[in-house]
């Protein structure tokens, strides 16, 4: 079995890195499109890792629009969402409903100039080729990509994007994901050209730096564990082809240290990409959600102004002063309801949900608008995307501080419902008692003083730290109702009072694992 050298990685980036720095230093090199990298891998589709593509110039007059999809490769011919649960008359045709949004939307204003792919692309298992297979071309890339978005609106745009955990397999890391990247040297339209990469799209007057980050670490653990969500699992991979000649994983053993290194190397990679740019817009492209991989860091010390994603199979908007951003003052975009796979819940029939849809972003000078669009073509919610960082001192900081979004009423009612299931009591409370206020104050303290001591700690510390403290923590909540209901016993006698323990173990789950309390749960996604 072989193993790959493991400094070739480093020594790739250090290359990219060092042109990268040669090419911020001189005048732009402009083009007319997202030309591939000159580089085409003949076998080992990662050698591009960490590459810039050559800057794009768009010249035509405003406004400049791009749409934003994810999870949306579905199975079959023509294609339906993959099924994570029953499916419903407003499931059947998803993707299909999805992409005659965008076509229709991208003919009305006609100036779509690109899309971006924020990954799963391929459901269930990616490309149904095994690893060693990037030019037996899957049918799929006609069934699921070429025949659906071919509307004349969409014809000719380029999609840039990222790999997500089904398209490496979702757990079968031996899948053909190699074909995922090696189609950008082949179909005009398809830019992915390395599993991490970066992109400078000039306007007359500003500019945007894509960065296309792969964030499916957070997808792999153990082989043995949790085999119907680990790109890993030994029950699925057995012990594991051997994929490094198209750079991959070598063995089920191998598959979790595989992409922990991939996720440091692309921290180093874009901390350094991050600290030379002098772009108007700093974006970050990536498949699953940050409340993994502590991003806060980065967002504000180099200033990214927005993060788009998905993973989660939904459409959702947090603005940049929403508490329960966990970016903020940077903006968040959840875009996972392409129609590839069952939405978190049903949809309505016509399109008034948050279900399936895409994202239409104008960009300007001053703003990013951005409109969430559902599958039914309803606007579903709307907000500008404004500076928020001032870099002034040598150093950015936050300066975001008022509320700029507008959301439709029916999705502040979504918004109120799911925030109401999640942390509303059985009973109503009055009052909270001064006893039971005291405790929660005094837990809510060691668990901001415990959060800053697991930020310092690396990174596969903190999970397990993170983890071991939302255990204790919960059952430190347990141990406070049982002291709180023995002092109501004692000093109010036989009389009952209804409190929450929902309200308290909920808070306490998500502060000890910086998650926002609105943030939905994720359905369990093979």
């Amino acid at each position: 079995m072989r193993s790959r050298m493991p400094l070739a990685p480093q020594r790739r980036l250090l290359v990219h890195l060092a042109a990268a720095a040669l090419a911020h230093e001189a005048s732009y090199d402009c083009t007319d499109a997202f030309y591939p990298p000159e580089t085409q891998p003949a076998e080992d589709v990662t050698i591009n890792n960490g590459v810039a593509l050559r800057d794009v110039c768009i010249t035509h007059a405003a406004p400049y629009h791009v749409f934003v999809i994810g999870d949306w490769g579905g199975t079959g011919d023509p294609p339906s969402p993959a099924e994570n649960r029953e499916l419903h008359e407003g499931d059947s045709d998803a993707q299909q409903r999805v992409a005659e949004r965008m076509n229709e939307l991208a003919l009305s204003n006609a100036t779509l100039d690109y899309v971006l792919n924020v990954g799963d692309s391929f459901y269930w298992k990616g490309i149904d080729r095994s690893c060693t297979e990037t030019v037996d071309w899957s049918p799929q890339w006609a069934t699921v990509f070429n025949n659906v978005y071919s509307g004349p609106g969409l014809q000719g745009k380029p999609w840039l994007g990222v790999l997500g955990n089904h398209d490496y397999g979702g757990y079968l890391y031996s899948s053909g994901w190699g074909q995922i990247i090696a189609m950008t040297w082949v179909d005009s339209r398809w830019r992915i050209p390395a599993q991490y990469w970066s992109s400078r799209v000039h306007y007359p007057d500003f500019s945007v730096d894509y960065y296309f980050v792969d964030s499916n670490y957070f997808s792999c653990s153990s082989p043995e564990s949790n085999p119907q969500h680990n790109i890993c699992s030994r029950e699925h991979n057995g012990g594991g082809d051997d994929c490094t000649a198209m750079g991959g994983p070598n063995s089920s053993d191998h598959c979790p240290s595989y992409f922990s290194d991939l996720w440091h190397l692309q921290k180093a990679w874009l901390t350094e990409q991050l600290a030379l740019s002098t772009a108007t817009w700093r974006i970050v492209v990536t498949h699953i959600p940050p409340q993994r991989g502590n991003w806060n860091d980065i967002t504000e010390r180099f200033a990214i102004d927005l993060i788009v994603c998905g993973h989660v199979h939904y459409q959702k908007l947090f603005k940049q002063s929403d508490p329960g951003n966990p970016v903020a003052p940077s903006g968040l975009i959840i875009s996972g309801g392409g129609g590839g796979i069952t939405a978190e819940n049903i949809p309505d029939l016509e399109g008034h949900d948050d279900q399936y849809g895409f994202v239409d972003l104008e960009l300007s000078k001053d703003r990013i608008g951005v409109r969430m669009l559902s599958h039914g073509g309803q606007l579903r919610g709307e907000t500008d995307i404004e500076h928020c960082y001032d870099g002034s001192a040598g150093h950015f900081f936050a300066v975001c501080k008022v509320d700029r979004t507008t959301t439709t009423e029916t999705s502040t009612q979504t918004s109120a419902l799911t925030s109401t299931l999640t942390l509303t009591s059985a009973t109503t409370t009055t009052e909270e008692p001064t006893i039971f206020k005291s405790i929660f104050d005094r837990i809510k303290a060691l668990v901001g003083k415990s959060e800053h001591v697991r930020a310092s700690l690396p990174e596969d510390e903190q999970a397990r730290l993170g983890a071991f403290g939302v255990c204790l923590l919960v059952s430190a909540a347990a141990v406070g109702l049982v002291v709180v209901s023995l002092f109501w016993r004692v000093t109010r006698g036989s009389r009952r009072r209804g409190y929450s323990t929902c309200d308290l173990s909920d808070s306490l789950t998500a502060t000890a694992s910086t998650r926002p309390v609105n943030w939905q749960p994720e359905r369990s996604d093979p």
